[in-house]
């Protein structure tokens, strides 16, 4: 609360400051006659916005048109480069006025002069990169005859609202966003908890009994430090005898005899259903005698594949325990060293030993974990799940402490929980989410938006557009370059980032969405002014 109060007082400082602060137009002495007649005009063309002010022009004379040029993406004033004015007149004159370079950011100040009267049709192209420019589209300039003529002709409307200079706009990188139709969905909060993915976070331990040495080539692995798949993370030389190792041993051996008798097995099947198949060809074997020796030759055949798989599982589990001798290092055991390895890419974030101790079986020595993938679980109240469809899309925020923003990150669904939970009495959904930048991290709490209604076409604005006043949700629409005004607004759903708006703005009004709280505080500032001075 203090940081925000600091933060409105700046701001109010900022703006009663730079209110005496203007282009040469934008200064008013006091007691200074009325100036001629003057037009402003606002438009915008992709992310540019130029806001012109200029003098009634009259034919033959230099009228200075005041260009403000900002960035809409970033409210940041242009600060380089030329612009050009391209004219076309009535009678199919046409003409172009360039300025090199503003004279002070974002503030260009050509003279243009308009040599004949009547409605000329004006744009101003500015350069946005290499081989490419934009070219926005100014309302018809009408050139008067005279001076005389220009200051009888009606001035324009007075916009009304709450004035905020384009220099105090800029000082703050003011953002606008235009009210534009958006497809939202209807989602309530709930918590999150991110979980690891099944299989992304291992315990590797020694599968025998012995001493753990390190590797001579690395160093020995710690916390934070990532590994690849099929790492070497440390060696074990088994306590002797090992019975687990014997056990390996003798059974590694029995399957390999094993193939062999069913190889042997099988070759004399095979052998014998050819010669039966040619017997039979001859009518000197019955067709059952011929059945039944393609039956033991399948029983054969079948028996070697068991016995293939059987000797595969042995030599994985050998590969697991596979002997690791430096070379010559002769001197390591009947077995050798024992090599754990990585059995996926990750971190290790756990170490629960370190060279030269001893080590058991089934005690997990190091932990990694792959975080690239995470699952996010949000539980549901019982009373509120009718609400989910079969499929509900949700995504997921996390709060910073200090940031403006929450980080937010899309979210697959894995699964929707068919049971209440007994403890809880709430329903799990399950999602996976791509863990961008390693924003997530095991454990951690966050927000899930659930959808809880079919999508719909709505007028929506980004949600850092309102502000909270009075318990009244009001947004600050741009109505031209420096001129704001607040509007109360009903709102609807919130997706997204996104607020539906059912009443108070129409299509295409632009609201401010990054420092709106100094929109407020420049109309507070005006109101004590307006009390104190008179222009």
């Amino acid at each position: 609360m203090k940081t925000l109060m600091a933060s409105m007082a700046l701001v109010a400082l900022v703006a009663v400051g730079l209110s005496l602060i203007s282009c040469d137009e934008h200064d008013h002495p006091v007691d200074v006659p009325a100036e001629p007649p003057t037009s402003t005009i606002t438009v915008r063309e992709d992310d540019l916005e130029a806001f012109i002010e200029h003098p009634y022009p009259v034919a033959g004379v230099p009228a200075r048109f005041i260009t403000h040029i900002s960035d809409l993406s970033t409210g940041e004033p242009r600060r380089a480069g030329a612009i050009t004015y391209e004219l076309a007149g009535p009678a199919g004159e046409s003409l172009e006025h360039s300025q090199e370079r503003p004279d002070r950011d974002g503030i260009y100040l050509p003279s243009i002069t308009f040599p004949t009267a009547g409605a000329w049709k004006v744009s101003v192209r500015v350069p946005a990169q290499i081989g490419k420019s934009i070219r926005v589209r100014l309302p018809d300039v009408l050139v008067y005859g005279s001076a005389e003529e220009a200051r009888n002709a009606p001035a324009e409307d007075e916009i009304e609202g709450i004035s905020f200079l384009k220099e105090q706009q800029w000082k703050l990188a003011m953002v606008t966003k235009a009210a534009a139709r958006k497809r939202l969905s209807a989602r309530r909060k709930f918590p999150g908890h991110v979980l690891h993915k099944t299989g992304y976070r291992v315990s590797i331990s020694s599968p025998v009994s012995g001493r753990l040495v390190g590797l001579d080539s690395a160093a020995f692995p710690s916390r934070g430090r990532v590994v690849q798949a099929g790492e070497v993370l440390g060696l074990v030389e088994p306590t002797l005898p090992s019975a687990d190792l014997l056990s390996l041993a003798v059974k590694i051996a029995e399957a390999e005899a094993a193939e062999l008798r069913a190889a042997q097995a099988l070759k004399l099947a095979n052998a014998t259903l050819a010669r039966v198949t040619q017997l039979r060809k001859a009518n000197a074997k019955s067709a059952r005698e011929l059945e039944q020796t393609q039956f033991d030759a399948e029983a054969a055949k079948t028996a070697h594949e068991a016995a293939i798989a059987i000797q595969a599982s042995y030599e994985r589990a050998r590969s697991y325990t596979d002997s690791y001798r430096p070379s010559g290092d002769d001197d390591s055991g009947l077995f050798g060293r024992l090599a754990l390895k990585a059995p996926i890419s990750g971190t290790v974030v756990h170490v629960d030993t370190a060279p030269g101790e001893r080590v058991k079986p089934s005690v997990a020595l190091f932990v990694i974990l792959d975080s690239s993938t995470v699952y996010v679980e949000a539980k549901i109240p019982q009373y509120e799940a009718p609400t989910l469809g079969a499929q509900p899309e949700a995504y997921l925020e996390v709060h910073a402490e200090g940031a403006e923003n929450a980080q937010r990150l899309p979210l697959s669904l894995l699964y929707s929980g068919l049971e209440v939970e007994e403890a809880t009495h709430a329903v799990p959904l399950l999602y996976e989410a791509q863990n961008r930048n390693g924003l997530l991290r095991v454990g951690m709490l966050v927000d899930v938006f659930v959808e809880v209604a079919p999508p719909r076409d709505a007028l929506a604005i980004p949600e850092s557009a309102i502000v909270d006043q009075d318990g009244k949700h009001i947004a600050f629409v741009q109505v031209s370059g420096e001129t704001f005004e607040q509007r109360e607004l009903s709102l609807g759903i919130r997706d997204h980032g996104f607020l539906e708006v059912l009443d108070g703005l129409e299509e295409g009004e632009r609201v401010v969405t990054s420092e709106p709280w100094s929109i407020r505080l420049a109309s507070l500032s005006t109101e004590i002014e307006a009390r104190g001075h008179h222009h």
